[in-house]
């Protein structure tokens, strides 16, 4: 059996500063917006100096990835338990699940949901890294593809990616609660689009 080595304690800092950081930046960004916290800012918070900032990383926009990264560290093999429930016929049930969870995750992140929006407003970077994120996730669902005509891949996969983000927008207008809409109206819009995506066949 192979042991896994042990961090160094200078690695182990570095990881603990790192990780203070980004605690850091999801609280300047709930306080003041993502425009409004600078690094000075996040530094201060953190109880660290702009040049260790640095250290850590290039940018806020760098921040913005990092934190949403940190969010989803086992993607893989959710990915994977995913694919399997979409290539068996996920339910309309288990689609409201996976919905109402991925709220409650970004909903225990005050801000980060209007940070991350103006990010990819604002940072050609992060709005192209997330394309990207969303576009390899969405390919990595090899057997619920293997269920749908090729013909129409390009399709699905298109729609998948643009629901995601219109997911993201609505989770970020009910953190704000300033819509009207109710969270359970919301949930069943998106619970409709999503089932459309994933039966294609009915559409």
């Amino acid at each position: 059996m192979t042991t896994r080595k042990r961090p160094s304690l200078q690695q182990q800092k570095r990881d603990f500063t790192r990780a203070r950081l980004l605690d850091a930046s999801l609280e300047s960004f709930g306080e003041k917006g993502y425009l409004g916290a600078t690094v000075d800012d996040i530094a201060l918070a953190a109880g660290c100096s702009r040049a260790t900032f640095y250290l850590h990383f290039k940018s806020r926009a760098e921040v913005i990835m990092a934190l949403l990264q940190r969010e989803a560290p086992d993607l893989a093999e959710a990915l994977r338990e995913f694919d399997d429930q979409l290539a068996r016929g996920i339910t309309r049930s288990e689609v409201r699940q996976r919905l109402e969870a991925g709220w409650k995750q970004l909903a225990s992140m005050p801000g980060f949901l209007s940070a991350l929006q103006m990010a990819v407003l604002t940072e050609p970077e992060v709005s192209e890294w997330l394309d990207s994120f969303q576009l390899s996730s969405v390919e990595g669902l090899e057997k619920f593809f293997a269920t749908i005509p090729k013909k129409r891949h390009a399709e699905v996969k298109a729609r998948m990616v643009t629901l995601n983000v219109l997911t993201l927008a609505t989770y970020e207008m009910l953190a704000r609660g300033q819509s009207g809409v109710t969270h359970k109206v919301a949930i069943d819009l998106l619970v409709d689009l999503w089932m459309n995506v994933f039966h294609p066949e009915a559409s």
